[in-house]
């Protein structure tokens, strides 16, 4: 095992190494930036929606803030996919250069939940009954 703190020793970037290989999709850099990162020009921010973190009330939220009203309980994923891209671009649609002029001026956030909890709700989310 080695020790999280040095993360400067060549074990631990050969651990590392090894890690990402078996789990490529782990370090696919550019598919979590197209799917996960949310643009709003008006605005000037980057919103990085998190599955599994009420993301999809933080969405009807932004929307809201926006000028537009809509009732969480009556939200919709086909909601977001008209209304919500009218607000907000995802990240893939721009170009490298743009996309890196935004990420060095615009605002930037995300909201994160307990890794336990999250990991929970996912699981009730997915394989329980319902």
């Amino acid at each position: 095992m080695i020790p999280i703190n040095d993360t400067n020793s060549p074990e631990w970037r050969k651990q590392m190494e090894t890690t990402c290989r078996r789990f490529p999709f782990l370090g696919d850099q550019q598919n979590f930036i197209k799917y996960n990162l949310w643009i709003n020009d008006k605005h000037k921010y980057i919103f990085c929606s998190t599955p599994k973190v009420a993301s999809s009330s933080w969405k009807v939220l932004l929307l809201r803030l926006d000028g537009k009203y809509y009732d969480i309980r009556k939200f919709r994923p086909q909601l977001w996919v008209t209304a919500g891209r009218k607000l907000l671009s995802p990240a893939g649609r721009y170009k490298p250069l743009d996309l890196q002029q935004r990420l060095e001026k615009y605002y930037k956030f995300m909201f994160v939940r307990e890794p336990l909890e999250r990991l929970v709700s996912a699981y009730k989310d997915k394989m329980s009954e319902s």
